[in-house]
């Protein structure tokens, strides 16, 4: 269970102590945190130290008038996104259209009435959070879509790794095959010309037994005319 909300901080400047006092009141009193200022320097320094969620001008100041101090909110790279509500005499409606017309987000009229100030305090803080909300969203969109990209990035990589070892192994192998083959076929054309010369071989100790058996025959053939001339001589 989510606990307690924080409360919204607002700065409020306003060099008339009375009307300061009585709009811290109210908004205090509808659980709103609250930084008062007389003097508007002074007002800008403490919400560059700890951002504001809304800032609330009169826009009659003696020194600076809210709408230039308004113009250097707008100007700051930190406080430019942070609305600005002017208060106003309910009398003076040309400050009314000049604080519209100078950027402000709302307006609350002088005596203040508490029920006007929540309602456009309120409306203008939701508006904010609601920002904020979104702002989050997209740096968490961001965050997520540069955390895929990375990751994709990763696994391509690693996939081309992967193909890249695939093929040289598959290349390894295709060399390996191809020196197999051309090595059984070195082989085999050995054991062909060892054959062609066993059968040559043999051959010619074909020939030379049958040469042999031939000499055999003609040197027991003369044998066997030299024993019977012997014989007839004998007689």
């Amino acid at each position: 269970m989510a606990g307690p909300s924080k409360p919204s901080r607002i700065v409020v400047v306003d060099d008339t102590p009375e009307d300061l006092s009585y709009l811290g009141y109210l908004l205090q009193k509808h659980g709103h945190s609250v930084l008062s200022f007389v003097d508007g320097l002074e007002a800008l320094q403490a919400a560059q130290a700890d951002l504001p969620d809304l800032f609330i001008l009169d826009i009659a100041l003696s020194d600076e008038d809210g709408i230039g101090l308004s113009q250097q909110i707008q100007g700051n790279e930190g406080l430019r996104n942070i609305p600005v509500i002017f208060s106003c005499g309910l009398t003076r409606t040309g400050d009314k259209a000049k604080a519209l017309q100078s950027g402000g987000a709302d307006y609350i009229t002088k005596p203040y009435s508490s029920a006007e100030v929540e309602a456009r305090v309120s409306a203008q803080l939701k508006l904010r959070h609601r920002e904020l909300e979104l702002a989050e969203e997209a740096r968490c969109r961001m965050a997520a879509e540069q955390a895929l990209a990375e990751a994709q990035t990763e696994f391509e990589a690693k996939l081309e790794q992967t193909m890249d070892r695939l093929v040289s192994e598959r290349l390894e192998q295709a060399v390996d095959l191809r020196v197999q083959e051309r090595l059984a076929g070195e082989v085999e054309a050995e054991l062909a010309r060892r054959d062609q010369g066993l059968a040559g071989r043999v051959e010619e100790l074909t020939r030379a037994l049958a040469d042999k058996d031939t000499a055999a025959r003609g040197l027991q053939e003369s044998l066997d005319e030299m024993a019977a001339s012997k014989n007839q001589l004998d007689k």
